[in-house]
């Protein structure tokens, strides 16, 4: 049984939005939430960042130029159009956040609304204000500057936030993961494995709370990982 410190679930998201340029279905993303992209997961904890220092309540106000500067990406049309296609999704994901040593669920969309000047390429963003309050009450798992640490890396940020999510560190098949990051339709076994090892290796030389993993003789991968301190409450019960 998995022992979370809070979790994060993906009932749904909004129909119809095509993928980026050089972007596949397959890319990783949030745990458990198909159609949100890593990159969606990128912009959402750089807009809840944003959200702890403007301390204007539930609602977030930057430039696309700041904002596209934080993620780490460029500036060209693509970018500003990559940033839209995120916003948008993260508008039509609903998500629960589940927080079990409380004994209490949360459900909604993980943006409910936005606003965007075209010609100053600037955004209001509105987030829930339940939802803000348990990212700033310390109750969600993914931390940002480790994130941030890890650049363009897509399957390491899954992987940051797959076991960043549990208390316990479980043993999983590498075929698992592949299925549950999404890479089973574009990528074999093998060639997997190898893109996994390097993104673990990664994870541990950005000293994220990642530590040290190995690949078993049964070819699952287990991790060690620092829990957070609410994890190592639970742990401790």
């Amino acid at each position: 049984m998995r022992a979370h410190d809070s979790a994060i679930v993906c009932h749904q998201h909004s129909p119809g939005h095509a993928l980026g340029a050089g972007r596949t279905a397959s890319e990783p993303g949030l745990p458990g939430c198909a159609g949100i992209h890593a990159t969606d997961l990128d912009t959402w904890e750089t807009i809840i960042h944003l959200a702890r220092t403007q301390n204007l309540g539930s609602k977030v106000r930057f430039s696309a130029h700041s904002m596209l500067t934080m993620l780490g990406r460029h500036h060209g049309r693509e970018q500003h159009e990559q940033l839209k296609e995120d916003i948008s999704r993260l508008t039509g994901a609903v998500v629960e956040i589940t927080i079990k040593e409380e004994g209490q669920a949360f459900g909604g969309t993980m943006v409910q609304s936005y606003y965007r000047d075209e010609a100053e390429q600037a955004y209001v963003i509105e987030v829930s204000p339940q939802l803000l309050k348990l990212y700033q009450a310390g109750n969600t798992y993914i931390d940002w500057e480790e994130r941030q640490q890890l650049g363009n890396a897509n399957l390491a940020k899954w992987l940051h936030g797959f076991y960043s999510s549990h208390a316990v560190q479980l043993p999983y098949k590498v075929a698992t993961i592949r299925d549950l990051c999404g890479a089973k339709a574009t990528q074999r076994l093998g060639d997997f494995r190898k893109l996994l090892r390097t993104a673990l290796d990664l994870l541990v030389a950005k000293e994220t709370s990642i530590t040290g993993w190995v690949i078993d003789e049964n070819d699952c991968v287990v991790v060690t990982r620092r829990p957070t301190q609410s994890q190592r409450r639970h742990l401790e019960r």
